[in-house]
C-alpha cells in the first residue's frame, strides 16, 4: 500500500468512530430521556441486587 493509501484508510477509519461515538452518545441520551419518562409515569424498576441489576443490563 502507499502512504496515499494508507491516509485515505486512516480517513475513514477516523471519521467511522466520530459517527460511532455520536451514534452512541445520542443512544445514550435516548435511553435517559426514557428512562426519565418511565420513572415520571410510575414505572420504576426494583431490582433485589446490584447482581441482578448487572445481569439485566448484561454486564457480567
Amino acid at each position: 500500500m502507499t502512504t496515499v493509501e494508507l491516509k485515505k484508510i486512516e480517513k475513514i477509519a477516523t471519521e467511522s468512530a466520530a459517527f460511532a461515538r455520536r451514534a452512541l452518545s445520542k443512544s445514550n441520551e435516548l435511553e435517559a430521556y426514557l428512562s426519565m419518562l418511565e420513572y415520571r409515569a410510575g414505572k420504576v424498576r426494583k431490582y433485589p441486587s446490584v447482581d441482578a441489576l448487572f445481569k439485566k443490563l448484561k454486564l457480567r
